[in-house]
Parts: C-alpha cells; structure tokens; sequence
C-alpha cells in the first residue's frame, strides 16, 4: 500500500504533479495503466505482428500506440482531476485538462522550461557535474573568458555519439555576456494574437469558415489558429534558420534571468549574499539520423560568474556548488520529426527477438525512450505514456516491469546527455523480470 502522503525522497515523484496522493487516487491510475498497457500488447502490438506476417506491407502501429496512449492519458486525468475539484468544493472544466493533448493542439505553440531545483534539485545538480565536465575540455570556453568583448562562441567540438543505425548525437556550447541578453528580445516560437490577426490567410480561413457553416465554433477558432501559429513559427525558421536560433537562446537565457532573480530572492541566505552571476552558458542537444538534417531536442542553459584573476576551475567549482539549470523542451515545430525518427527503435524493439538478447532490447527500447523524453510531445503526461509504451514492449517478450513509483526513466534522458552513460543508467533502473 502507499502512504497517504507520499514523501519526497531523493527526487519528487511524479504522483504529486499528478495529485494522486492518497492510496486510492495512487492504485487507481497504477490500476488504469495495466489496462493500457495490455491493450498496447493485446489490441495492438500482437494484431499488428499477425498482420504484418501475412503482409510484408502493414505499416508500423506506432502512430496507433501513442494515440491511445495520450487518449487514455487524458481519460485517467478528466476523472482525477474531477475528482480533485469536487473534494475542494470546486467547480471542474474538463476543457483546462493538458495531460494527453498534443503541444501542437494548443492555441498557440507552446514552450515547456523546467527549472531543475527545488523538487527537481538531484537531476539539476547531476546535470550541473556534468556541464562543467564539458566545459573543462571545452577550448571555445577558455577562449570566451580570457577575451573582455562581449562575444557569443559555439564549440562544435564536444561530446557525440553514434550507433549502428545512423543515430548522431551531439551538443553544442555557447555563451553570452550578461549584457548581452536583452530585456525585450522576443521569442521567435511565441505567436500573439495580433501577429495572425495580420495574417491574410488567417483571416481568409476564419472568413471561408464562417461562410461554409454559417458560423464558427471555439473548437473551430482553436484548430485554425493553432495550425496558423504553428505554421508561422515554420517559417520564421525556414527564413533564417542562424536568426531564429540566436533569438531563440537569447530568449531562453532572458527567462531564464528572470527565473533566477525570483529563485535568488526565496534562497538570499546561502545564493544571493554569495553569487552575481555575470555569463550564462546554453547547451543545444541536437541528432541526426540516416543522414538526414540535424533536429534540435533540448537546450540547457546555467550561469556562470567570472571573476578577476580566479582559473576557470574556481567557475566550474561554483556551477557544481550552486548549480541552477533550466531545460527547455523540443520546439514544436520538431515534434512530428523526432516522432518519425522514435518509430524507427518502437518498430525494432517490437521485431526483437531472444537470439538477440536482452541487452539489444534494452539499448533500442532506452534510445526510443531518450527521444520521446526530449521529443515531450504533449502538454502534460508524455513521461507516463512513453512508460506505459515502454512496458508493453517488455510484456510483449515476456518480460515483466515493476511498478516503481520512483523510477522516471524520462528524469534519466533529461539528466544524461551523454548517451552512453544515459544507457547504462537506464539499464541499470530497468529490472526486467520473466513474466
């Protein structure tokens, strides 16, 4: 049985983002998340191997697992949340539910930043070590520091990898001056209203609308403008792919200023009296794969203060010390690619077989992981659908995953952008049992 109140170990669980706190709420989604998962294996994967051993042609069932998974996802969380709300006396909109809903659903793109402190705190430190890893090799660093122009520099030297399937993964450095980070500088993936409002074809497809149905309804509104954000935020890139990026990191570092100043002032006692961060450090994790062009997954940014005449080795020591990371998502505009590219290891762990072995499952099934972790399709409870996915998988071959309340196999691709140590420790929290 669970504890009514969950605690708050090393690292937070998930269950209280979710508000399932209290046995009942905590064996009702476990409970749920069996029936997807034998659906995934039943109603899914093994119809699809039927069909596709009758026909070579049958196209991967990928598309069809993360629909349902993301559908049950917002199932499971309508009836918590519902439930959430009657017990504080409140009114629910099931309208306001995020858990299942594709990023590219909303309104308006949207950017998902995590600070990783607080709750988050270990991953953030453990990625912190692992920065300043990179940094300590990283000539482009030394460079920046022993110059007194303001300068960002990009360091395509650091660490990479690749497997047998064409999968290059890399990330790049940059750093910036905090003069550099303009107070008004605006993200190049945020769309206002009045930017489509200006829009011709926006205007032109509400106007055909209208006329087509005689009205518009706020699901209709919804769907246009969303594709017309999403679309305008294509182009932004497409025009000058150097410029959007550029503004976009100066975005990132703006916020994450302002992250910092908020955060400073609830820590004043052990950061603020201590610490003026003058730089700021952006980390872009980029792949490729089967030679196609390079896709941006996530970007992690952290300061740094330099101070006069102290080694690089006194900066790196504060980063670790006093680590402050913050991680921002794939832009959507990247999703539908990186999902493409998932498929690839979903379509390979399904055909796995035992001659193979164990340890060829387990490297396929955590770099699909790796990629939807990063990929984080939906607003709210892609980490719990790709487990689910994940274990349906394993169940498939007759393998069993235990339910581990602290296990977040997605806390483990955004805390290791080096793969290689990703899929050790990857493996390592997946106790795979024969069922």
């Amino acid at each position: 049985m669970f504890p009514t109140s969950l605690p708050i170990p090393m690292q937070v669980h998930r269950a209280h983002a979710f508000g399932h706190t209290k046995d009942e709420d905590q064996e009702f989604f476990i409970r749920n998340s069996d029936v997807c998962i034998n659906h995934c294996v039943e109603k899914i994967f093994k119809k699809y191997l039927s069909q596709k051993a009758e026909n070579p042609s049958t196209s991967s069932c990928f598309a069809k697992t993360i629909d349902m998974t993301s559908s049950f996802r917002k199932k499971i969380a309508l009836k918590q949340e519902e439930k959430n709300a009657k017990a504080q006396g409140l009114p629910y909109d099931p309208s306001t539910c995020r858990f299942g809903v594709s990023r590219l659903k909303a309104e308006l793109p949207t950017v998902y930043e995590v600070v990783l402190g607080k709750l988050y705190e270990p991953t953030g430190n453990k990625l912190a070590t692992q920065i300043t890893q990179s940094l300590e090799a990283c000539k482009a660093f030394d460079e920046f520091l022993g110059t007194e122009v303001s300068c960002a520099t990009l360091d395509r030297s650091s660490l990479s990898y690749r497997d047998e399937k064409g999968l290059f993964l890399h990330i790049d450095w940059k750093f910036f001056c905090k003069e550099e980070i303009d107070p008004s500088a605006a993200d190049p993936t945020q769309v206002k209203m009045e930017d489509l409002l200006s829009s011709e074809k926006f205007m032109m497809q509400i106007n055909e609308l209208q006329k087509s149905k005689g009205g518009i309804t706020k699901a209709d509104l919804e769907e246009i403008t969303s594709a017309s954000a999403l679309t305008l935020v294509r182009q932004r890139k497409e025009r000058n792919p150097a410029q959007f990026w550029f503004h976009r990191d100066i975005s990132i570092l703006k916020k994450m200023q302002q992250k910092w100043e908020v955060f400073q002032s609830l820590r004043p006692s052990d950061i603020s009296s201590s610490l003026d961060p003058n730089g700021f450090i952006i980390g872009t994790l980029s792949y490729s794969i089967q030679g196609k062009a390079p896709v941006v997954l996530t970007k992690y940014s952290t300061y740094f203060e330099s101070r006069p005449n102290e080694s690089k080795e006194d900066i790196l020591v504060r980063i670790r010390k006093k680590s402050f990371v913050t991680l921002c998502h794939q832009d959507v505009t990247d999703l539908n690619t990186t999902l493409s590219d998932a498929n690839l290891y979903f379509d390979d762990a399904i055909h796995w077989t035992s001659d193979q072995g164990i340890d060829a499952l387990q490297d396929t099934v955590g770099k699909m992981i790796f990629l939807l972790a990063h990929n984080h399709r939906d607003m709210r409870g892609t980490a719990a659908e790709t487990e689910w996915i994940e274990k349906a998988i394993y169940k498939l071959h007759g393998f069993e995953l235990p339910h581990d309340e602290q296990r977040m196999p997605d806390l483990i691709a955004f805390g290791n952008y080096d793969m290689n140590e990703y899929l050790v420790e990857y493996k390592r929290s997946t106790p795979l049992k024969t069922a």
